[in-house]
């Protein structure tokens, strides 16, 4: 397969070069596309994951009730938050945060945002 690109050149180059010529696409250009669309995947994903809703247990409860599976533990409120983790709810229904040892339940009854107690739902401060 040929694959080439037209180029146009300044009035000095072309008076050394002749007129407007093609240059072949080295083979490596082909990895620099599928490395630029992993970037845009990445980039979506995380642009996504920003999105999460974020709940903490500041309140010290041994359960929280949330209304979303998908979700981003802090453990507490910042400062004293710690690392940022996403945590997916499977078939089970509920999931412990690796870091705090928070149990998170699926409640269905309760908005994607919203948490039980209230006060576990995080919003970040304007």
């Amino acid at each position: 397969m040929d694959v080439s690109l037209r180029v146009r050149f300044t009035a000095t180059e072309r008076r050394e070069r002749g007129v407007a010529h093609r240059v072949p696409i080295e083979p490596s250009s082909t990895i620099h596309a599928r490395h630029f669309a992993s970037l845009i995947g990445r980039l979506s994903r995380a642009l996504q994951m920003e999105n999460y809703s974020k709940f903490h247990n500041e309140v010290g409860v041994p359960i929280v009730r949330i209304g979303c599976r998908e979700f981003k533990c802090i453990g507490d409120k910042p400062p004293q938050d710690h690392s940022h983790i996403y945590l997916k709810i499977g078939d089970a229904g509920e999931i412990v945060c690796p870091y705090c040892s928070t149990l998170f339940c699926f409640d269905p009854s309760l908005g994607a945002n919203e948490a039980d107690p209230a006060d576990c739902a995080y919003g970040e401060p304007l």
